[in-house]
């Protein structure tokens, strides 16, 4: 990430940290679900495991409680997150260690048997240079699993704003990780969420962190212009609504 990106997006997910896990539904069940599909490879080890971007825990606690680690990196662009994981984690965990900082430049650890990551790439400004670093770093055998978000996710805020990461699409994600890996699980899910007003989605995007993306400029007249077009482009009897596309991907990395 570059400087200015990197400083914006850990200001914003340090500001959360309190709402969070209360409010990233979809990401808890993103993290989840990729935890059940790794129960599936019986031939998978966990002897020295890196998490990317493991905010407040969710996931790293979901993948203690199902494998038993025997070292685990915990790595977070926040730092407090780091060390939050870290004692969620400590008691289930043989030992484990805090890798603050940027995954696109921090040292990291070798002879991986897994890294896994849920909700976090889509934030990296140089996606095929970072699974390339990761690879480095994983044994023959060992195993790459994430899910990351897609085109789609939040559309609505995008459409109207005009602001919104750059996603990657399934077949670039896979043709990426098939540079490294043999591709043995992938799959793309989607996801919608309802809320009582586009100002609570604006609560939510504040609540999870992803105000982020950019600086967008709020006036009165903007919030009040965005929230009578969410209401009457989006909006139904459910509320309205809030998007998010996730893929999943679990690679083995060739022998």
């Amino acid at each position: 990430m570059n400087v200015e990106g990197t400083d914006r997006i850990c200001h914003y997910f340090k500001r959360s940290i309190a709402s969070y896990e209360q409010s990233a539904s979809v990401q808890k069940e993103v993290g989840r679900n990729l935890v059940d599909q790794l129960r599936h490879f019986q031939e998978l080890q966990v002897r020295r495991v890196l998490e990317v971007g493991c905010c407040t825990g969710s996931t790293t606690a979901m993948l203690c409680d199902s494998k038993t680690i025997g070292q685990l990196w915990v790595n977070d662009l926040v730092d407090e997150c780091c060390f939050m994981t870290a004692a969620r984690v400590t008691d289930r965990v043989k030992e484990i260690e805090v890798l603050p900082g940027d995954i696109e430049a921090v040292p990291l650890p070798g002879s991986l048997d897994l890294v896994i990551s849920s909700s976090t790439f889509q934030w990296l400004q140089d996606v095929a240079g970072c699974f390339r670093r990761l690879a480095l770093k994983i044994i023959p055998g060992g195993y790459f699993a994430f899910s990351m978000f897609g085109p789609g996710t939040m559309s609505q805020v995008q459409q109207l704003t005009g602001v919104g990461l750059d996603y990657l699409d399934e077949g670039t994600i896979r043709d990426i990780v098939s540079r490294h890996f043999a591709v043995e699980y992938l799959t793309t899910s989607r996801h919608q969420i309802f809320l009582p007003s586009p100002r609570e989605v604006l609560r939510h995007i504040q609540n999870t962190g992803v105000g982020g993306v950019c600086g967008f400029r709020w006036t009165p007249s903007r919030l009040k212009a965005f929230e009578a077009e969410y209401y009457t482009r989006f909006g139904c009897s459910a509320g309205v609504p809030v998007d998010y596309v996730a893929t999943t991907v679990i690679a083995r990395k060739q022998q």
